[in-house]
């Protein structure tokens, strides 16, 4: 009976003890697992966080590093006429809870208000007139300007990195011009509290007048484009010769023939048999595609027709005789069974940009219709020829110009039909 009895004296007191002996098991690897987890990571924690403002001092540098000093390039043009190509890339200005990283002397400061920006509708033409109306816009304000550093306005162009920024705003109140008029008004509706987006097309040379000399500058095609454009232009200049030369052997045929074959004869050629030494580039726009579609035609859209671009091409002939047309369109073939001649050089199609390039720099303009001639007539400057009936009376175009002559043409052009 003895051993009953010893056990049931220390059975009670064994079992709490075994229960306190796990209780504190856990508590030491609970707390042991704390010790590891403060001191052993502690080191990891530190490099983590050391490497993250490594990584942020980096950002920063680059973005002090990121503007370049800006190229410049001289392409002569075989007329004597100099293209300047400006290549420009722009600083990216980093912006921290109103804070300003790597700004240089002269940058525009960046701020969230108030900003304009345009609202980009339409291909290079349009895009041109709203950019250089908002531009004048936002100089007049004393406002910053935001164009997306993606926008094709910035792969082209050295655009002012003085007004222009790439740092955007949350949200953009529209603001707009009746299409295609110039509104006097339109900078007195722009709120200095707001982020502001331009609308309405802007085509009207008013907008921007104050600021024209600028645009002229912004507007220089940069050195990749202006190359391509000048050895297009070369190329034309040495076909134009290849058909002299051809209007030559011609000609000597000719001379054993009769008065009357020879007269034809020279007027199929139209021109000299002898090269001139220098040519007066006159750059010819020819815009068909669009306009003879059915939607342009319901619009009241129309575009010029053979005569208006012979009418005008004579004009030019009998002022120049050393002139040399450079066609450039959406037609070759309409061009060459229309108004073909031996002085009329059609350009094969590439980029839009680089066949405005070499429009902008011939010495004269004819234009068509539409905002793409309109930019070649102005960026070449010289004599510019644009068609005076470019809608139908009593149609959306004609309420939508209805002061074309004054607005949208610009002053000294000169109107044929």
């Amino acid at each position: 009976m003895l051993p009953c009895v010893a056990n049931t004296r220390w059975m009670p007191l064994g079992q709490p003890m075994k229960i306190l002996g796990v209780i504190v098991i856990y508590m030491c690897l609970a707390y042991g697992a704390f010790l590891y987890k403060k001191f052993s990571w502690r080191p990891y924690i530190v490099a983590m966080d050391t490497r993250q403002a490594r990584i942020m001092d980096s950002q920063v540098q680059n973005e002090n590093k990121s503007s370049t000093v800006p190229k410049s390039a001289t392409t002569m043009i075989p007329g004597g006429k100099t293209q300047s190509a400006v290549s420009h890339s722009h600083t990216s200005i980093a912006a921290s809870n109103g804070m300003k990283h790597g700004v240089k002397p002269g940058e525009k400061t960046w701020k969230e208000m108030p900003i304009l920006t345009p609202q980009f509708i339409g291909r290079l033409g349009n895009a041109m007139f709203e950019y250089a109306s908002t531009y004048a816009l936002a100089r007049a304000t004393n406002k910053s300007l935001y164009i997306a550093r993606s926008h094709a306005l910035n792969r082209l162009f050295p655009l002012d990195s003085e007004t222009v920024t790439f740092q955007g705003c949350g949200g953009w109140q529209p603001v707009s011009a009746p299409c295609c008029l110039y509104d006097p008004q339109l900078a007195a509706r722009l709120d200095s509290r707001t982020c502001q987006s331009v609308g309405g097309f802007l085509q009207s040379w008013k907008f921007f007048h104050p600021v024209e000399e600028s645009i002229r500058r912004q507007f220089t095609f940069k050195t990749s484009i202006a190359d391509k454009a000048a050895k297009k232009l070369f190329s034309v200049r040495l076909e134009f010769f290849t058909r002299m030369k051809d209007a030559s052997r011609m000609t000597t045929k000719l001379s054993n023939a009769t008065e009357d074959l020879k007269q034809d004869g020279h007027r199929i050629l139209n021109v000299s048999t002898t090269p001139p030494v220098n040519l007066t580039y006159i750059g010819v726009h020819v815009r068909r595609g669009d306009y003879i579609a059915s939607l342009s035609k319901r619009q009241g859209r129309t575009t010029p027709p053979a005569e208006y671009y012979i009418h005008a091409m004579n004009y030019f002939r009998a002022i120049y005789p050393n002139a040399l047309f450079v066609v450039g369109g959406d037609d070759g073939s309409w061009v060459n069974r229309n108004i073909a001649a031996v002085d009329v050089v059609v350009l094969q199609r590439e980029l839009p940009e680089v066949d405005l390039c070499v429009l902008s720099m011939c010495n004269h303009t004819i234009m068509s219709v539409g905002s793409f001639g309109w930019w070649a007539g102005f960026l070449a400057g010289g004599t510019t020829v644009y068609y005076d009936r470019p809608f139908r009376n009593n149609t959306s175009m004609s309420k939508w110009y209805a002061k074309y002559n004054s607005e949208f043409a610009y002053p000294g052009w000169i109107a044929m039909i």
